[in-house]
């Protein structure tokens, strides 16, 4: 996901003076989210909309917004955007002033530069873009990572995420399970697959490195199972993990051992037995 972003083109637009869709290979970057952002190159797109004599406030805008680029500025603008900044001013800068036709040419000249891009600048970008990889059953395997960058919460993601994997067989998702060691990303396939038991395994795992996000995440595979009318799976998902028991159930002993459920209320009952035997 990461290394995708960097490859792609920065496109650095202002609010409300957007097309109807971008297309793939795009990251937009809103002007007034750029600041203190450098990039090795960069396509300003209508920046310079408005009418009349510009403020303080889009001027400001304006030279933010031009300085971003390191070594290639692309700038998408109409005729009548470009007289409001002044025609002069371009060709002082010495600016090339490329027709619509020759449109492919500036396209592949700004693409050759690529560079990082601060995620957390656009942070729901990199949510929809890693959900529509999910809907294709083809997740980022740095999934956790790019969230963490962006500053998104994994738990709340990684329900969206479970619900954009669930329309994929249970083969396909277990098989790109085994593709990658990402404890994160092994809890979202398993647990779309309906792997519940095994996706708290794995969200355990995430404990010494991110305990908020271990425990949200065994609360919502836990959840889910209570939906579904599997109170007492749901309360040893949430025992196993070591958060507080939430109800009282019969052969509480049995929600601590790992394995089938059946098994586990088995052993249980064998050593309540055991134990009755003892006091007689």
């Amino acid at each position: 996901m990461l290394r995708k972003l960097s490859q792609e083109v920065k496109v650095v637009c202002r609010a409300g003076v957007e097309p109807p869709s971008w297309p793939e290979g795009i990251v937009r970057i809103e002007a007034k989210r750029t600041k203190g952002c450098e990039y090795e190159g960069c396509v300003l797109f209508r920046v310079f909309a408005g009418r009349g004599e510009p403020t303080s406030d889009e001027l400001f805008l304006w030279y933010m917004a031009v300085t971003r680029a390191r070594s290639r500025l692309l700038i998408v603008a109409t005729t009548e955007e470009i007289d409001r900044v002044g025609r002069a001013v371009f060709c002082k800068a010495e600016c090339e002033f490329i027709p619509l036709t020759e449109a492919p040419r500036a396209a592949a000249w700004i693409g050759e530069s690529v560079s990082d891009v601060d995620v957390t600048e656009i942070r729901g970008d990199v949510e929809q873009r890693i959900l529509a990889a999910c809907r294709k059953g083809r997740p980022f395997y740095d999934t956790y990572e790019a969230l963490q960058l962006a500053g998104a919460n994994h738990v709340n993601f990684g329900r969206d995420a479970r619900d954009a994997l669930r329309d994929h067989p249970e083969k396909a998702l277990l098989q790109e399970a085994e593709k990658t060691d990402c404890a994160y990303l092994r809890t979202l396939l398993f647990w779309a697959a309906g792997r519940s038991w095994q996706a708290a395994e794995q969200a355990r795992r995430l404990e010494r490195r991110d305990q908020p996000t271990c425990h949200g995440l065994v609360r919502a595979i836990a959840a889910d199972l209570a939906k579904r009318g599997l109170p007492y799976e749901a309360e040893r998902i949430r025992v196993c993990a070591g958060l507080p028991s939430e109800a009282d159930y019969p052969y509480p002993e049995a929600l601590g051992l790992p394995g089938p459920l059946v098994v586990a209320l088995c052993q249980a009952f064998e050593n309540s037995i055991s134990d009755l035997e003892e006091d007689h």
